[in-house]
């Protein structure tokens, strides 16, 4: 039996988690939770979604030679993989390092 020999592209593992993770990013509005049983699969949904395309970062990163950026672009791309809105993360980051001030989300 022949295995489906998947190329080893870095940039295609990068564009496939860059879309798998605006897929999750955007679950919610695509589908709206509708009783308790959708709202529970909307919930771990996201989850799966992230840890897919970080699954994919990972390929990318052990198939580069840049892997520096590589890193810089997974950690871009995680709290929107798994369905975190971004600003939160940075507003919890800057307020941890003591740089914000300001009210709490």
């Amino acid at each position: 039996m022949s295995r489906l020999k998947v190329p080893d592209s870095p940039a295609l593992f990068l564009i496939i988690a860059t879309a798998i993770s605006a897929v999750s990013l955007f679950l919610h509005v695509i589908a709206p939770a509708r009783s308790l049983g959708t709202e529970v699969a909307l919930g771990y949904v996201p989850v799966l979604l992230g840890c897919a395309a970080m699954w994919l970062c990972i390929m990318a990163w052990r198939n580069t030679t840049h892997k520096l950026l590589v890193s810089l672009y997974t950690i871009a791309l995680a709290p929107f993989a798994f369905s975190y809105p971004a600003w939160v993360a940075f507003i919890w980051i800057l307020y941890i390092s003591g740089r914000y001030k300001g009210p709490m989300p």
